[in-house]
């Protein structure tokens, strides 16, 4: 309140979801087996901030098919194809905090503006991922390649990705694990009045290095222990901007936003023949 007195009575944030997807495994042959899905949910996601409020009502559709091919002694390959369908409507009262001169004004100035639209977007993929193996060597070489399309942004993206593993004795495994990948603007970002609608889809390199251990060596129960550490570049963000596209058009969104993510996490399973359970 004290920076901005319009800012003042409920706070509310609340996030709903459902998803059911039943999946069908079928084998067609020793070495092919295929797995297909189509799944189903909603969306809900609720902000109110005093008469401020941004409410989002979203209908998913998603389905997935992939063909698990064993081609050699020391060849496996994944060849599939994913999509995800999207009905949004967004509704939001919310001020418009630019000015004419493209500087940044307090919220509670700005022209308050009354939005209820519906949207509808639309990504698939295909993939191809393989897994290398020689029966007599420790290394594991995991290169593949998804090729994305976003609707929203018109947008054809390859997306390579490498990983691999090394097997020490006792059960340990070193593995990496490096790839490309991308991920469309939320639909609102992208409208005509409100938003960009020239904004591209952001981005993201992705690392990873870490180990796994199994201490059951053979036996049905037992711990086993993995743990990694990731790093993620991340770029062409979706971001604020003051620019204006004219005199008295904001500019809205850009994609000049970046930035780091980085962390470890630790993941502890154990397996018996009554019971299993696990804690991250």
């Amino acid at each position: 309140v004290d920076q901005d007195p319009a800012i003042r009575g409920n706070f509310k944030l609340d996030t709903k979801f459902f998803r059911i997807i039943p999946e069908w495994t079928h084998r067609f042959s020793p070495d092919a087996i295929g797995r297909f899905s189509l799944g189903m949910g909603k969306d809900w996601v609720l902000f109110d901030l005093g008469d401020y409020y941004v409410h989002n009502d979203q209908t998913a559709l998603s389905g997935r098919a992939e063909i698990e091919n064993q081609l050699g002694s020391s060849w496996k390959s994944y060849l599939g194809t994913d999509f995800q369908y999207n009905r949004t409507t967004v509704r939001y009262q919310l001020p418009i905090v630019y000015s004419q001169g493209g500087i940044s004004s307090p919220i509670g100035s700005g022209d308050l503006a009354v939005v209820s639209k519906k949207y509808e977007s639309d990504v698939a993929g295909v993939y191809w991922r393989n897994v290398f193996h020689q029966q007599d060597s420790r290394w594991s070489f995991i290169p593949g390649l998804r090729v994305s399309w976003f609707n929203l942004t018109d947008e054809v993206l390859p997306e390579p990705r490498v990983g691999i593993r090394y097997a020490l004795d006792h059960g340990l495994t070193l593995r990496a694990a490096s790839g490309l990948y991308n991920q469309a603007p939320a639909v609102q970002t992208l409208d005509k009045t409100y938003g960009n609608p020239d904004l591209t889809s952001q981005r993201a390199v992705h690392t990873t290095a870490g180990f796994e251990k199994d201490f059951r060596e053979g036996s049905a129960s037992g711990w086993s222990l993995s743990s990694d550490f990731f790093y993620k570049h991340v770029y062409d963000l979706v971001a604020r901007t003051t620019a204006m596209v004219s005199p008295s058009r904001p500019q809205y969104y850009d994609n000049s936003g970046y930035g780091h993510i980085y962390g470890l996490e630790f993941l502890g399973k154990y397996k018996s023949s009554l019971w299993q359970g696990w804690i991250a």
